[in-house]
């Protein structure tokens, strides 16, 4: 994947994945890896211009606070998923760490832990109606 995360548990992402009432929405995986809930502290390109083995906070607790869950559509075609939902997170912990590798107080977006996606094409014409079905029962 090569984010920096901090592990949080699987149960808080997934409640608020059950809590959704968004039609087509599907935990997130990573490559064939099962679902595993993290808060992003750095992205892939961060980590790369840090360095990977420079960095020595793994296996580390740090402290957040969870906010509101908000939804993005990524910017280009390279997302593997066409919408993503989070819960936005602060921590002044985190912060501060980014801050001691040269990087901005916060990654691009802001600390969150995704705990929903909907893939692409989910919506469109498929033949498939509920429609159709409550037509036909009438």
């Amino acid at each position: 994947r090569g984010y920096l995360g901090l592990q949080v548990p699987n149960s808080l992402a997934m409640g608020v994945f059950f809590s959704l009432a968004e039609p087509g929405l599907i935990l997130p995986k990573y490559g064939e890896d099962r679902f595993n809930a993290f808060l992003s502290v750095m992205l892939p390109e961060e980590v790369q211009t840090v360095g990977a083995d420079n960095i020595n906070e793994r296996g580390k607790q740090f402290e957040f606070e969870i906010g509101p869950v908000d939804k993005f559509h990524p910017q280009g075609s390279d997302s593997k998923y066409a919408e993503y939902y989070f819960i936005q997170c602060s921590s002044t912990e985190l912060a501060k760490l980014r801050r001691t590798y040269g990087l901005e107080s916060q990654p691009p977006g802001g600390f969150m832990i995704v705990c929903g996606v909907r893939p692409y094409n989910v919506y469109r014409n498929n033949g498939v109606s509920k429609l159709r079905e409550v037509v036909r029962q009438n």
